[in-house]
């Protein structure tokens, strides 16, 4: 069943894990077209990026046989906007990444897990350059953050941030790191390994706090595990003075890595609730 295509994203963030999506679904043969309309990009909203199957008109709103499926790229248990547990109520599917959030969701709605996984549209060519940074610290900018990233400085680390780096300029300062760290964004179970994909498909060395879901990931195969501020300096100055097993480390992740591609991940529930779809229709 091949249908139109329609992606929503309400993260500037998040658009390198929309174009993984559209590989994906083309790579299926669910779709040969795919629109992507970038509306203006909003801090408010905690779910990230959805998008609508439907077909013959080129007005959303018109769809014949239109349905709604959400893919949530940040933990339920994160948020803090009303109503945010409910926003599946809107979606005929709901594809999680996170198993807590298919524990979150309420009863009635049609939820799958579906962990992301590789896509070639991760990888992206950038000039050679001089690795100029010890490390760069993957994620948004927040106190506790910040306390860590002051703590490695002080400690003689030239790290710099990522707070707002996007496309081409967040893939220049992965290509000048050496290492790239990433911390949670608070003391709730973040999908690092879904924040640090860009990274690991430049064959770029990733260290991540532990956590309790890793979805397709292995820790301390595809990126190294660290347990606090001070585990993680240790580990940073090691692998900073052990370049060539940095280096070795980071090609045997890249190639594990590839082999976990985000498309299987989607056929299962995706096809399926598609042919479910089509079945519905036959009998009617």
């Amino acid at each position: 069943m091949k249908v139109r295509v329609c992606i929503y994203v309400n993260r500037e963030w998040a658009i390198p894990y929309v174009k993984s999506l559209e590989h994906s679904l083309i790579k299926l043969g669910i779709t040969d077209h795919i629109d992507i309309p970038l509306p203006p990009y909003s801090s408010d909203s905690r779910y990230i990026s959805f998008f609508i199957i439907g077909r013959k008109s080129v007005n959303i709103d018109q769809w014949e046989d239109k349905c709604k499926i959400l893919i949530q790229l940040e933990q339920l248990i994160n948020c803090r906007v009303a109503g945010a547990y409910h926003v599946g109520n809107a979606f005929d599917l709901i594809l999680e990444p996170f198993i807590a959030n298919t524990k979150l969701r309420g009863a009635g709605k049609r939820v799958e897990y579906c962990p992301i996984g590789y896509s070639p549209s991760w990888s992206r060519h950038v000039d050679k350059t001089e690795k100029d940074f010890d490390v760069l610290f993957w994620g948004q900018m927040n106190s506790a953050r910040k306390k860590i990233y002051n703590y490695l400085k002080d400690n003689g680390i030239n790290a710099v941030f990522s707070n707002n780096l996007y496309d081409d300029r967040l893939y220049e300062h992965i290509a000048r790191s050496k290492i790239i760290v990433w911390f949670k964004h608070s003391n709730c179970i973040d999908y690092a390994q879904l924040h640090c994909l860009p990274a690991q498909a430049q064959k770029e060395f990733v260290m991540v706090e532990s956590s309790l879901d890793y979805g397709l990931f292995l820790p301390n195969v595809d990126f190294i595990i660290f347990n606090n501020h001070i585990n993680c300096l240790t580990k940073i100055k090691y692998y900073l003075k052990n370049e060539q097993e940095r280096i070795e480390f980071a090609d045997k992740a890249y190639e594990h890595l590839k082999t976990i591609p985000y498309a299987e991940s989607l056929r299962g529930p995706l096809c399926n609730f598609l042919n479910h779809i089509t079945d519905q229709k036959k009998s009617l």
